[in-house]
């Protein structure tokens, strides 16, 4: 996995992780330097420009950790002499799986929507009982999920 080192201070590195990040702008937003730069989203999911979604500014970072307390993803890795810092107060800690619903039908919009392509939709075929439901198996990859809650928001 590629690594970017934004910062080094003393015996704490903040790395940038560009597989993990979505492109959110959350930890631009919470920088109090401003010393984080969001780039064309649109343009680099697409693949259009071969580029990362954020690069580091010119606000001269101070290590403070807040970019990757917030980061959703874990995009964004403060390490202390080598081994990475993380406690509760960090947001990607704090999220709880993504799991398939009960109530779930496989019609398989959730897969077609995930932008980290995480979701499949296995055996999808209309149920033999003549209730018109899809029979089928949705599996979510929980080391590939980023959280970002866009399978949720499509589900019926």
């Amino acid at each position: 996995m590629k690594e970017v080192v934004f910062q080094t201070k003393e015996d704490k590195t903040l790395v940038y992780l560009p597989e993990k990040c979505i492109g959110c702008s959350t930890c631009t937003m919470i920088c109090p330097k401003e010393d984080m730069v969001i780039g064309s989203v649109g343009a680099v999911a697409r693949g259009l420009i071969n580029k990362d979604f954020l690069e580091k500014g010119k606000g001269g970072c101070t290590l403070c950790s807040m970019c990757a307390k917030v980061c959703p993803t874990g995009a964004l890795a403060v390490r202390k002499a080598g081994k990475v810092e993380r406690d509760d107060s960090y947001l990607y800690g704090a999220l709880r799986p993504t799991v398939v619903n009960e109530n779930c039908v496989h019609c398989g919009m959730c897969e077609e929507v995930c932008p980290q392509e995480c979701i499949d939709v296995q055996k999808r075929k209309l149920a033999q009982d003549a209730s018109l439901r899809i029979d089928g198996k949705t599996i979510i990859d929980q080391d590939c999920c980023v959280h970002c809650g866009w399978c949720a928001s499509i589900c019926l």
